[in-house]
């Protein structure tokens, strides 16, 4: 929580490194983008995007940072997170930032001291397992040994429903809420966070 130094410049690169010619089109032919994915409306690029958002986020008299912690975790209320994790996420506005901006307003505390929980608590113990566990963070092996056995034990079950990655990309399962977070992420670039975390994070490890 304490604040970047100042910006020294970038002297100390050599020419060679400071000038180096990208060729974006060899860049997204590599991504193999699927063109059928409109582009999003409520979010442009860019830091100044981001602010303008997160100050909406921390003024709303209804929804956002006011009722942040009562209403968080129900999707039905839209705004009440921030939604600023494609900016976030991609590195446009840091969580510090945010962070401190929010406990200078000095307002809505039980708000503030969920929001700065989650942004920084969690984050930092995701960022954390990851970075103690780089060779393999997202295998089996990592998680307790209590929840491997029990995969182990459950893993000739017969499964009563069982799709195609393709299905699971068109929201064409049987379950309302899986499709409906997947309609959400494919037509607005990302899905309320309650419903990630706790519905579609752990389905997919299961499967």
């Amino acid at each position: 929580m304490t604040h970047f130094p100042a910006f020294k410049g970038n002297g100390h690169i050599t020419e060679k490194l400071a000038v180096q010619i990208v060729d974006w089109d060899d860049c997204e032919e590599y991504l193999d983008l699927d063109s059928t994915v409109k582009t999003v409306s409520w979010a442009q690029a860019g830091a100044e995007n981001a602010m303008k958002r997160f100050q909406e986020f921390i003024t709303s008299p209804i929804e956002g940072l006011k009722n942040f912690d009562t209403q968080r975790n129900d999707p039905n209320c839209r705004n009440v997170c921030s939604n600023l994790s494609p900016w976030v996420n991609y590195g446009q506005v840091s969580f510090q930032r945010l962070a401190l901006e929010v406990r200078a307003l000095k307002k809505h505390p039980n708000g503030t001291a969920s929001y700065l929980e989650e942004g920084i608590v969690r984050r930092e113990l995701s960022d954390n397992f990851v970075y103690y566990s780089q060779d393999n963070y997202d295998g089996i092996s990592t998680a307790a040994q209590w929840a491997q056995d029990s995969l182990d034990l459950h893993s000739p079950d017969e499964r009563e429903f069982t799709y195609s990655l393709k299905q699971f990309e068109e929201a064409s399962t049987h379950d309302d809420l899986w499709n409906a977070a997947q309609i959400q992420l494919t037509s607005e670039g990302k899905m309320h966070g309650f419903v990630s975390m706790h519905v579609v994070h752990p389905l997919l490890f299961l499967l």
